[in-house]
């Protein structure tokens, strides 16, 4: 069951509001729900609540200090952070001595926010159309990381194995719609290098066996290009992305073509930095 928290948006000021004839930034604490799963998996879609924090900044076009910000018009930043009291476990299932269920294990590498341990972080830079070419709007990168639990069975004893999951995505991105509305609202096209690995005490040299074992690969690294298509609606994000991680040796639920949706309801309150 989804919750979300501070459903109802309380007064957040305008990012049009001025300091010395500046736009002033706005940042925004709010509750966050997410829903996030690869589509080639049939189990329960996870559900996830957290606390996090965004911040706003409008720039005047080629006033900013360095090269970089003399292109950038707009800068947004998020962060949400799901804390819990214990993690998700992902058990093997044996037939015989083989594990029938190695998707699950790399299922979870892929979307790293299904965990109750996590942390998102996410930073948009939007470029001042005049100055560049229309097709790419901005810079986007995200970066997702979450704590699990494997479990496999060590002969008739079961062995509990905690991992860390990371993603990251840096990509260029083409905005729809017009500047005047993105406080708002937001549709954008992006095209991505995609970055997913496994760490913790999974990730160690020791467990390359453990490794095989569960996910069919001894590999801890998957790198490849992803498209993504965004959609924001005020407090509702939805996000679907499509990857093509790549490795030696391929790893169900996570290598080859990958599809992953993710819809987000936040809902806050702001405060303008005077």
């Amino acid at each position: 069951m989804l919750m979300v928290l501070f459903v109802s948006q309380i007064e957040k000021g305008n990012a049009q509001d001025s300091i010395n004839g500046k736009p002033s930034p706005i940042l925004t604490f709010f509750g966050n729900g997410d829903m996030q799963k690869s589509l080639d998996e049939g189990e329960k879609l996870p559900a996830n609540t957290g606390l996090g924090v965004s911040y706003r900044q409008l720039y005047a076009p080629g006033v900013g200090k360095g090269l970089l910000w003399k292109f950038v018009d707009r800068l947004e930043l998020e962060a949400t952070i799901n804390v819990a009291s214990n993690v998700d476990t992902i058990i093997a299932a044996y037939d015989s001595t083989f594990v029938t269920n190695n998707s699950e294990f790399g299922s979870s590498i892929l979307t790293p926010l299904n965990s109750g341990q996590a942390i998102k972080i996410g930073l948009r830079l939007n470029f001042d159309r005049s100055r560049l070419v229309r097709l790419i709007d901005g810079v986007k990168a995200k970066y997702v990381g979450s704590n699990r639990n494997w479990m496999a069975m060590e002969g008739t004893t079961p062995k509990v194995i905690k991992a860390t999951n990371n993603c990251l995505r840096v990509g260029l991105f083409h905005e729809f719609i017009p500047k005047n509305l993105l406080d708002d609202y937001s549709i954008n096209l992006a095209v991505n290098l995609a970055y997913n690995s496994v760490k913790g005490d999974v990730g160690l040299e020791q467990n390359g066996a453990l490794r095989q074992s569960l996910m069919g690969s001894s590999a801890k690294k998957f790198l490849g290009p992803e498209v993504s298509l965004e959609i924001r609606l005020r407090n509702l994000k939805a996000e679907f992305a499509y990857s093509w991680l790549q490795s030696k040796t391929e790893v169900p639920g996570l290598t080859g073509g990958r599809m992953v949706t993710t819809i987000s309801f936040i809902g806050g309150f702001g405060l303008g930095l005077r």
